[in-house]
């Protein structure tokens, strides 16, 4: 039975694609926790000028498995949110996560 919830949120895989020498990418793993959030208040965020990361600061609640270049876990937090944000192949990542997640499209790790 499907249930009508407030507020769902879940943790959910996110396979980022990173650039590499030579036109390859090493696929590398995160964790995302994400907030599910109506359809219109969805389409709504991505009208703004900034559309996926207006969408991403909503929806993105916390991650796991980002480090810094020393291999330290960075924290989510307000700040860290933009530096990951503007990193463009994390950023299509996260975006492409969330939206198999909201879609209730099972995760691929392609």
């Amino acid at each position: 039975m499907f249930k009508l919830v407030s507020t769902r949120r879940i943790s959910w895989p996110v396979f980022v694609k990173v650039p590499a020498d030579g036109g390859t990418v090493e696929k590398v793993e995160i964790t995302a926790a994400f907030e599910i959030i109506e359809t219109t208040k969805c389409d709504a965020l991505l009208k703004e000028a900034d559309g996926s990361k207006a969408l991403l600061r909503v929806v993105l609640k916390g991650w796991d498995g980002i480090s810094d270049e020393s291999g330290n876990a960075i924290a989510f937090g307000a700040d860290t949110l933009e530096q990951v944000l503007d990193v463009p192949f994390v950023r299509v990542a996260v975006l492409n996560a969330y939206f198999e997640a909201a879609s209730g499209t099972a995760a691929e790790k392609n």
